[in-house]
Order: C-alpha cells, then structure tokens, then sequence
C-alpha cells in the first residue's frame, strides 16, 4: 500500500512539474521580449543622443560656410590718401571706413583739417566723393572747395567758415552741413531738412557738390 502511495505521490509531483513547465517557459519568453523591448529602447536613445551632438557641430560649420551676399557700394577717394580712387565698401559704411579701405591719410594730409571738417563717423552714398586735402593746401585753392573758374564753394569738403560766408548761413547751420556730409546732390540740403526752402534758393547757385 505505502509503495502504491509512493508511485502515485511521485506520479501526482511529475504532473505538476510537467504542468509549471508550460508556465516556466512562457514566463522566460515573457522576460525575454521585455529585455528585447528594453535594450531597443536604450540603443535608440543613444543613438538620437548620438545624433543630437554630432549634428550640431556640422550645422555650425554649415552655417559658416554658408555665402552671404553683401550690398556694395562704390565711393571716389581723393587726395591726400595712401591709396586714392574709387573704391568698394560695404553698404551702410562710413567715411572712416572709406579711409581705411584706402589705407589711410598719406603723411601729407591736413590731419587738423580733417579732425575739424569731415565727420568720420558719417554714412556714405554710392558714388559719393571724399577729398583730404594736404597740409596748406586749404589756404590755397583746394579742389572743388573755392577755385577762381568756379568761384563755387564745395559743401562737401569747405571749412566751417567758408560755409558761414554764404548768405543766410551762419555759424549753426554750417556746423549742421559738415555734420551732414557727403552731399550728391545740392537738394539733399532741404530733403535733410539742413536748411530752409528760401535759404536754399539763396545759396543753390554759390555752391556745388564736386
């Protein structure tokens, strides 16, 4: 009887084992599709992290390389400049900048002069002209400041007191015309609101540009 008992006590155990097996074995397949899911996971991060840094530094070299297209302007430099002539400036330059790009005052410039008459710090036109005179040449006849064929006076490179000789001009708006070079056209005195229509019509036959 206890021998019967046994074989089926160890009949009923193998049953059961064979019964967890199933179970056993889905509960592997189950921890094995999780850590499949969990690792696609983490090598995808790392990868977008990957991507992440390693694009950055080609967007910033790509944004270096990239041309820009630069407005030029075209201005006349004369006088007494290391480097005189027409030269090329990006747009919304100014006169310092015009100076440099023609390497500078030559030792001969009026450097007084051009501390006290042209403003560095003024915008240029296209096809504006700048001329620097030389050391005692203001005195003389500067060209296209005051010259006995013309007898015009220069509102782009004449002196403080030149301008205050002309009619209806004094001392204030002289300093405001200096202030507002360079000049391509006589009327931009009025469209810059520097002077008054009747002052203008006073002067417009006294003065030039060149």
């Amino acid at each position: 009887m206890e021998e019967k008992a046994l074989e089926e006590g160890k009949l009923e155990f193998a049953t059961q084992s064979r019964r967890l097996i199933p179970v056993a074995v889905g509960a592997v397949g189950l921890l094995l599709i999780i850590g499949g899911i969990a690792f696609e996971y983490i090598n995808q991060h790392q990868t977008d992290t990957a991507e992440v840094f390693s694009e950055n530094p080609i967007a910033s070299v790509s944004g270096v390389n990239t041309p820009v297209k630069i407005k030029l302007i075209k201005v006349d430099v004369s006088g007494s400049v290391m480097k005189p002539g027409v030269v090329e400036i990006p747009y919304d330059s100014r006169i310092q900048d015009v100076l440099i790009t023609a390497e500078g005052l030559s030792p001969k410039a009026d450097r007084t002069y051009v501390s006290r008459n042209i403003n560095l710090a003024q915008r240029v036109n296209d096809g504006a002209k700048i001329y620097i005179p030389a050391v005692g040449e203001t005195s003389k006849e500067v060209p296209g400041i005051s010259t006995p064929e013309t007898g015009l006076i220069n509102i782009n490179s004449a002196t403080g007191a030149q301008l205050d000789s002309l009619p209806g001009v004094g001392q204030v708006t002289a300093a405001k015309i200096i202030a507002g070079r360079p000049y391509q056209d006589l009327s931009e005195l009025t469209v810059k609101k520097i002077v008054g229509a009747s002052v203008f019509e006073k002067i417009k036959d006294k003065i030039s540009v060149y």
